[in-house]
């Protein structure tokens, strides 16, 4: 899982473009619900910058408060994404 800072990038599916996104926003957060990636994300910007955050630590140390954002922020990307295919 990572979260995006700054940039831009897309999201594809089987190789189908789906959107463009900015920074501020996690990018697979599937991982968290499932052991694989549902999108391609492409990187568009010199200025992307990501951090990966790992799975397990991420579970541990944030809230239920984070944790619950992050799934129903997946969930409402996830319902909108599918629309898009």
């Amino acid at each position: 899982m990572y979260y995006s800072y700054l940039g831009d990038y897309a999201y594809q599916a089987k190789n189908v473009y789906l959107c463009d996104v900015q920074g501020h926003n996690f990018i697979g957060e599937e991982l968290l619900l499932q052991d694989t990636y549902d999108y391609t994300v492409i990187v568009k910007s010199e200025s992307c910058l990501l951090y990966r955050i790992d799975k397990r630590k991420f579970l541990a140390r944030f809230g239920n408060d984070i944790k619950n954002y992050v799934f129903e922020k997946y969930k409402s990307k996830n319902r909108w994404r599918m629309k898009k295919m």
